[in-house]
């Protein structure tokens, strides 16, 4: 759990090392979630860490109507209560993926509905994603099965001919 001690110890380094580059490496990443991290190291340290993240995005935008302090403060609280279960990578490739464009233009302001409205849209394709991974990896599954039963039933079916050619002779 190296990643959590680093985590601890230097968040904002830590945070602006993640490069999530897609929700595969999101998934593989061994990042805790922020409900974890809330748990074990507390409310304050949690709510931090999540206020850095907002801060980091709204640095990289030039807008007429920054967030407040006290916005930050109510948005990194109801990131704790609403989305507990995504880690730091997830927020890390949502942010990132706000930067890029990918959910539209910024029209000179970012607030608390605009910033959830992203997470919600980000949590929504994360889980299709996950979904879908599930679903191939359960097909794979079935398939081996299947081919395991395939070859019980041939193997059966020869020992079957063996014995009843066996009782005809």
């Amino acid at each position: 759990m190296q990643s959590v001690q680093t985590l601890r110890l230097y968040p904002s380094q830590y945070y602006n090392s993640l490069k999530p580059k897609s929700y595969v490496d999101v998934f593989n990443s061994p990042t805790c979630t922020i409900g974890k991290y809330y748990r074990e190291d507390g409310e304050t340290k949690a709510r931090a860490v999540i206020c850095l993240m907002i801060l980091d995005l709204t640095e990289c935008f030039n807008i007429g109507k920054p967030m407040s302090a006290v916005q930050v403060a109510r948005l990194a609280d109801l990131i704790l209560e609403k989305y507990s279960m995504l880690k730091i990578d997830d927020f890390k490739l949502c942010f990132n993926e706000v930067i890029s464009g990918k959910y539209g233009t910024i029209y000179d302001r970012i607030d608390v509905n605009v910033v959830l409205t992203w997470i919600s849209t980000y949590l929504n394709e994360r889980l299709n994603v996950a979904e879908g991974l599930s679903q191939q990896e359960h097909e794979k599954t079935c398939s081996r099965g299947e081919k395991r039963k395939e070859n019980y039933n041939n193997e059966f079916l020869k020992g079957y001919d063996k014995f009843i050619e066996s009782k005809i002779k």
